[in-house]
């Protein structure tokens, strides 16, 4: 029989033996008449995917049945886990789920392509041309939690370097490998559901504007009703232009969100961050007719757990509204604003109008040239985070001026 996914070979089970129950959960036992004379049979045994900790389980798409009792004349096709696992050359790499390699470069990989990538390696070991098997997601792993990867996923690496934090639970990762000796970068595999879902999900971008002086300008006398109905007004005017964002607005200050998604061959890759940095000086022009007041912005972009759902909800009775969002992202926006509050007061930086979280930031598409490393950045301490996370802060001009998005 040819080797596929593993050596697979016709066992004839005898009674007491305990083969029948021997990975029961996770086995899928699939008929053959004789040894090797059934290449259909082979085919499907070819596709059962693996797990490192020696448990088998069928992949999508394979007929999965129960394991026969030990008096059924025709024999299993099944692995014998002792006696062989994939990737098992010594040219591979095995990692399990806590040994992941940290801030380097891998590639994240449907399940379904275990067996194909296993065969394809091992005739590039015995002098065959690389083979391109399937398709692969570049990330990188930041920090491996106890049932949990934080991963940061790029998203798009063309038009924009756009990365995304996501999290890989435990119980969605498959296997690891890669090949240091062949320059072949670790691959982790994982459920076909979560790697399409990452694609299809619903992510945000939300936006804090504050004015700033606002104490002083109520003592002065200059924040009144009718000036706070004439900025309404003009925010109600300026989302009319900007429908795909919601705007939950105070007096004095405003939050923003909108959605998108990256999309696969068959739906579009949505994300337009420009439009916020745009956004915010339009508010900001606003504010300083109206009130006489600058403002500054917050941004970040994240994961959105409402998955399809509108950018808002509100309620029959018009008394509640839901954001569709978990509140980790605007704790994001407050930390990041607290921090900068501290930083100006210690004298760390100056203030500016905008700050944005790094992964927003490096996201915006710039004009060539534009050394956006080289912009003032300061730490903070994101939520959902293990790692300390960078915000940039810098003039709303300079990013506009070197943005290669026009408005």
């Amino acid at each position: 029989m040819n080797r596929l996914a593993g050596e697979l070979r016709c066992v004839q089970p005898t009674a007491g033996s305990g083969r029948e129950a021997e990975g029961v959960e996770w086995a899928a036992a699939v008929r053959c008449e004789r040894e090797g004379n059934d290449e259909r049979s082979a085919e499907r045994g070819s596709r059962l995917a693996v797990h490192p900790s020696g448990l088998r389980r069928p992949n999508a798409g394979i007929e999965s049945t129960s394991l026969r009792p030990a008096t059924q004349p025709q024999a299993l096709l099944a692995f014998n886990q002792r006696e062989h696992h994939l990737f098992s050359h010594e040219l591979f790499d095995n990692y399990g789920f806590e040994d992941i390699p940290l801030n380097r470069d891998i590639f994240i990989v449907d399940e379904i392509y275990l067996g194909d990538y296993e065969n394809s390696m091992l005739r590039f070991f015995e002098g065959a041309e690389y083979e391109h098997v399937g398709y692969v997601s570049y990330a990188a792993a930041r920090a491996i939690n106890n049932n949990s990867i934080e991963l940061s996923w790029y998203a798009e690496r063309h038009d924009r370097f756009h990365e995304i934090a996501i999290i890989l639970s435990r119980d969605q990762f498959v296997a690891c490998v890669g090949s240091w000796q062949w320059d072949e970068k670790p691959r982790i595999f994982v459920k076909s559901e979560w790697l399409s879902n990452i694609y299809l999900r619903t992510y945000s971008v939300f936006a804090l504007i504050d004015a700033a002086d606002v104490k002083k300008a109520l003592h002065d006398g200059s924040i009144t009703r009718s000036r706070l109905i004439k900025l309404r007004k003009g925010i109600d005017d300026l989302s009319e232009k900007y429908k795909d964002i919601s705007f939950i607005s105070f007096a004095d200050s405003l939050l923003l969100k909108s959605n998108w998604s990256v999309g696969d061959f068959k739906s579009e890759y949505t994300y337009s961050p420009e439009v916020f940095i745009y956004l915010a000086g339009e508010i900001d022009a606003i504010y300083q007719s109206i009130l006489g007041l600058k403002t500054y912005a917050v941004i970040a972009q994240g994961s959105n757990e409402y998955y399809d759902d509108a950018l808002l909800h509100i309620s029959p009775s018009h008394n509640h509204i839901c954001l569709n969002s978990l509140g980790v992202p605007f704790a994001q926006l407050m930390e990041i604003e607290g921090t900068a509050r501290k930083a100006i007061k210690a004298e760390i930086h100056l203030p500016s109008d905008l700050y944005m979280d790094e992964q927003y930031f490096h996201s915006l598409k710039f004009k060539y040239g534009f050394e956006k490393k080289a912009e003032p950045s300061n730490k903070y301490q994101a939520k959902m985070m293990s790692t300390p996370s960078k915000y940039y802060y810098t003039a709303r001009s300079v990013v506009i001026s070197n943005l290669g998005v026009e408005k």
